[in-house]
């Protein structure tokens, strides 16, 4: 249970990590600066690479959370799990699941907002083309 909580916790960093390059894209979208906006698709990326890795890393801990858990469903819901942990992995589980549906709606936000300004020789990465 503490793995899967500190797994957590990265994701959580590494989907604010990708956040932030795609808020950058986002400004240099807005400001015209064209010549810096392969870097930024190229971070944008690397950043979707490591925030895919990391959630099969997630889905691995989280079945064997549920078959501790007696989840007879090999592939249980962060929710799922929270709902049959004890304290304070209830709070921690629902806290976390909570944070990631907030973060992935958020980078939803901002990649729209770059579909609309982007031109269409942009970089699919930078304007959410690439979601995790």
């Amino acid at each position: 249970m503490e793995r899967l909580a500190e797994h957590l916790s990265a994701e959580q960093r590494l989907l604010e990590t990708l956040l932030f390059r795609l808020v950058e894209a986002h400004h240099l979208l807005v400001a015209g600066e064209t010549r810096f906006l392969a870097w930024a698709a190229d971070e944008v990326g690397a950043a979707v690479e490591e925030v895919r890795r990391a959630e099969l890393l997630r889905a691995a801990h989280v079945q064997a959370v549920g078959a501790r858990l007696g989840l007879a469903d090999g592939n249980p819901t962060l929710a799922e799990l929270a709902e049959r942990s004890p304290e304070p992995y209830r709070s921690i589980l629902d806290g976390h699941r909570r944070s990631l549906a907030d973060l992935l709606a958020e980078i939803d936000e901002v990649g729209a907002l770059n579909r609309e300004l982007a031109a269409d020789d942009v970089p699919s990465a930078l304007v959410g083309g690439a979601r995790p």
